[in-house]
Order: structure tokens, then C-alpha cells, then sequence
């Protein structure tokens, strides 16, 4: 094994063993893997059955996760990621949804470097047919405000990736 698999190693073990569940989601769930770390964290969960994504964070933050839960609950597309659990316990919040293999934009342009821009053109019109495709219900009031912010975010990387900021 390498430094940087030990390294890895190590600190992956360092950061779970630190990781508590609420008991809801300690039944179902083993943390696997810290796939990012910070003031929101995300884990890679396993239930014996399927692999999930839990995002972690301190309560109170302007990004509530139990926003982006509802809003996961009210859109329903075969390319967006299923919310299966939230919770809020001792002063965090978690989201629970389901795993999508893949790599993300960032990883690809790190590994790649910056990405053509047919290739730019591609995911953001993926991206548009997701959004443009997706069913609301009549109560998402949020829905347009929330896609728009993920429209912002995504375009933020697009430019990036355009120009090679990255």
C-alpha cells in the first residue's frame, strides 16, 4: 500500500469512527466511506441491500437540508437521486438519498483537465432536459427557486470548465 492509500486509509478511519447516526438510520445504516469533509459533510452509507449518500450538517445553516429533502420529495426524474431519509438530531441535520455511481464534474475535470466545450454543451443540455422533464407537485412552491439556484451553480462550473479556471 502506498502513502497516499495509507494516508487515506487512516484518515477515512479517523473520520468515521466519529460519525454518529441518529438511531433511526444507526438500524438500517453502516457509514462506509467520508466522501467530502467540512462544515457539510457527506458519507457514503450502506444497508446491507443498497449503497446510499448521507449529507451531514450542523442545524441552522441558510442551506437547510430539510429543503433540499422536500424538494427531492416533490421532483420525481429517473437522473435525479431518490430522498430516503431526513432527519434532525443532537443539533445536525442528515439526508439520507440514494447513491448514483458515477463520477462528478469536478472529478472528471481533475482527472481530465478541463472538459471540451461539446462536452460542456452536453451535460448542461442533460441537465436541462433532467430539470425541464422533472414532475412537481402543485405544492413545490420552492421548486422553481431551488432549480434555478441549481441552475446557477451548475452554469458557475460550466463557465469554469469553458474558460479553465479549474
Amino acid at each position: 500500500m502506498g502513502m497516499r492509500e495509507q494516508f487515506l486509509d487512516e484518515y477515512n478511519s479517523a473520520v468515521l469512527a466519529s460519525v454518529s447516526l441518529p438511531p433511526e438510520l444507526a438500524e438500517k445504516y453502516s457509514v462506509l466511506s467520508c466522501l467530502k469533509d467540512g462544515e457539510r459533510q457527506v458519507y457514503l452509507l450502506d444497508s446491507g441491500t443498497e449503497r446510499a449518500v448521507l449529507k451531514l450538517q450542523p442545524s441552522g445553516l441558510e442551506v437547510s437540508l430539510k429543503l433540499e429533502y422536500e424538494l427531492l420529495l416533490k421532483l420525481s426524474h429517473p437522473q435525479l437521486p431518490r430522498p430516503l431519509a431526513y432527519a434532525e438530531w443532537n443539533g445536525h441535520e442528515y439526508l439520507v438519498r440514494e447513491y448514483v455511481e458515477g463520477a462528478s464534474f469536478a472529478e472528471l475535470v481533475d482527472a481530465r483537465g478541463p472538459l471540451p466545450p461539446k462536452s460542456v454543451r452536453a451535460a448542461a443540455m442533460s441537465l436541462c432536459v433532467t430539470l425541464s422533464g422533472a414532475r412537481y407537485s402543485p405544492s413545490a412552491k420552492a421548486s422553481a427557486t431551488a432549480c434555478a439556484g441549481v441552475i446557477s451553480v451548475f452554469m458557475v462550473v460550466v463557465i469554469e470548465m469553458i474558460f479553465e479556471y479549474r
